[in-house]
């Protein structure tokens, strides 16, 4: 249960510190006191968006900290949805700055505000102006539905929106996928077209590189074959002019043999100068063959230019180099393979999407009937509800249209109600008034109020209401507070008058500002505030009101 809640600089709250205790906690006070900023304040300390607007003026930040008693159960729901673990008490906090992102923390551990959300609904339920219109809108009622399904209902529902999303993507793949006739037809034309022009060409990894070198030998020709002329001339010397390097390194290698006889120091020359003779002898030959087989084939030049057109024009077609190309060639050959299968494969999906929406459809159907039956259930007992808030003659249906299936079933839910004996159901947000809203809403929360959720906050719930139906919801939130721990906003002496803790809030004027105090009041004070709440403290209004008190104990 809520046990406090500390407020500092939010609108026109200074600083504000609450205790809340066991039962059913009534505050009042005069209107524009601050009554609705106070559950503001609870609802942003619980992950609920906020205007930095809310700032007290002339203040830089806002501070608000709710502390929660909790059991062993809501224990185990936290550590499941937070990974933390708590002890017996749960500190939420919000720090509101005007110049950077507010700051949210439980037990002084910072968390994003959309995480502490997920906890919120174990903790309380407030029920104000919002939560009227969402029972007034017809997109909210199937879910107030749901909220009644058993586990087995639940897991019927989770499977329905599990398929329907697998209907979802096969669809998606079938219109991705789609071809007409004509379109199928030019496909595999044209895949049909480019592979038989790749494998025409016979193409071998790796020839490109050895054509293009090839290449550049016999485009070369005339050059090459002059500069190997000056090697061999090099190497052999001519007979006329000059000796060759051979003839140097022979005449070279006779010196350094007859100077390695008088001096066996030299020997080890000798043996390099040997050495590079004859290898230099081994490379004269070569390059002398080499040099004498030279002939320029022009038959082959056209060949290897042609060749290499050929592979430069696929690679501009079908990838920059010849792996690639192969690459490409599987890619497409797989293609042409489903294409040549596309009618069966579109058959087969066909097939397959109608199993899965045949299966949604029965699973809806049987969610569908569940779903009918606690509808009846909570239409008669919403009627009873109804009737001991003074709604003696309501009568309330559940409508039921069938639609096409979707993630949550087959059915559009609208609430009905008639409020006055004889009158013709009509739409909820066609028939009712403000207090008619306010009994409603108090009804459905009596109907499906959670033993997980310790604490339930009204904000005023007695809105419309008066007289002796103000009586009644009085009794229906006390009946409340049995079970949990009730919060209340109230302006009716009927209701405050049930209060286990009554709050008092009161504006006070400073000597430059207003601010908003709360305390918690009893005795002559308690009598004091009823009376005023019944329109005065005239020794009428005072008697009437401590009758009131006695009669509520």
């Amino acid at each position: 249960m809520l046990v406090e809640l500390n407020i500092e600089n939010f609108a026109i709250i200074d600083k504000l510190h609450i205790r809340f205790k066991d039962g059913l906690n009534i505050i009042t006070g005069e209107t524009g006191a601050g009554k609705s900023i106070i559950f503001d304040a609870l609802n942003m300390a619980l992950g609920s968006r906020g205007s930095r607007d809310l700032i007290r003026d002339g203040k830089d930040s806002a501070f608000i900290e709710a502390i929660f008693e909790i059991d062993g159960s809501l224990r185990e729901h936290i550590k499941s949805e937070l990974d933390m673990e708590i002890d017996h008490l749960l500190i939420l906090s919000r720090d509101i700055r005007r110049g950077s992102q507010s700051i949210s923390k439980i037990n002084g551990r910072t968390y994003p505000a959309s995480e502490i959300k997920k906890i919120t609904e174990y903790l309380v339920d407030i029920y104000g102006q919002h939560q009227h219109q969402l029972l007034l809108d017809q997109k909210n009622h199937l879910d107030m539905i749901d909220s009644f399904l058993s586990n087995e209902g639940k897991e019927l529902k989770a499977i329905i929106e599990e398929e329907y999303s697998e209907y979802r993507r096969l669809l998606r793949l079938k219109n991705k996928d789609r071809l007409d006739d004509e379109e199928l037809k030019d496909k595999i034309e044209y895949l049909k077209f480019q592979i038989k022009e790749i494998d025409e060409k016979e193409l071998i990894g790796g020839e490109d590189e050895a054509l293009e070198e090839e290449m550049m030998k016999l485009s070369n020709f005339k050059e090459l074959s002059e500069l190997m002329a000056n090697i061999v001339t090099l190497l052999e010397g001519d007979t006329f002019e000059y000796k060759g390097l051979t003839d140097l390194f022979s005449s070279l290698n006779t010196m350094v043999g007859e100077a390695s006889n008088l001096d066996g120091g030299l020997k080890t020359y000798k043996e390099r100068i040997s050495s590079l003779f004859y290898e230099l002898e081994d490379i004269r030959s070569d390059v002398t063959r080499y040099y004498e087989n030279m002939t320029f084939d022009e038959e082959r030049f056209f060949e290897v230019k042609d060749r290499l057109d050929i592979i430069n024009n696929m690679k501009m077609k079908y990838g920059k180099t010849l792996e690639l190309i192969d690459e490409y060639r599987d890619k497409i050959g797989k293609e042409l393979d489903e294409l040549l299968t596309y009618n069966e494969k579109m058959e087969r999906l066909d097939e397959e999407i109608e199993l899965v929406r045949e299966s949604i459809l029965n699973k809806s159907k049987a969610l569908s009937e569940i779903r009918k039956d606690i509808s009846e259930k909570f239409s008669r007992d919403l009627e009873k509800e109804l009737a001991e808030l003074n709604m003696k003659d309501a009568k309330f249906n559940v409508s039921f249209e069938e639609t096409d299936i979707s993630s949550i079933g087959i059915d559009f839910v609208e609430f009905y109600i008639a409020t006055n004996i004889n009158q013709e159901l009509k739409p909820l947000a066609k028939i009712v008034s403000g207090g008619e809203m306010s009994r409603i809403m108090l009804g459905v929360k009596s109907l499906s109020r959670s033993s997980d959720t310790e604490t339930l906050i009204f904000d005023e719930i007695d809105t419309g209401v008066s007289g002796i139906t103000a009586g009644v919801v009085g009794e229906k939130i006390k009946k409340l507070s049995e079970e949990n721990q009730v919060i209340a906003v109230s302006h009716l002496p009927q209701i405050a008058s049930l209060a286990d803790n009554h709050f008092l809030i009161e504006k006070l004027t400073g000597e430059s500002d207003v601010i908003t105090n709360v305390r918690e009041i009893g005795g002559e004070e308690k009598v004091f505030e009823i009376a005023r709440l019944l329109g005065g403290t005239s020794d009428t209004s005072l008697k009437h009101a401590r009758e009131m008190l006695k009669q509520s104990k």
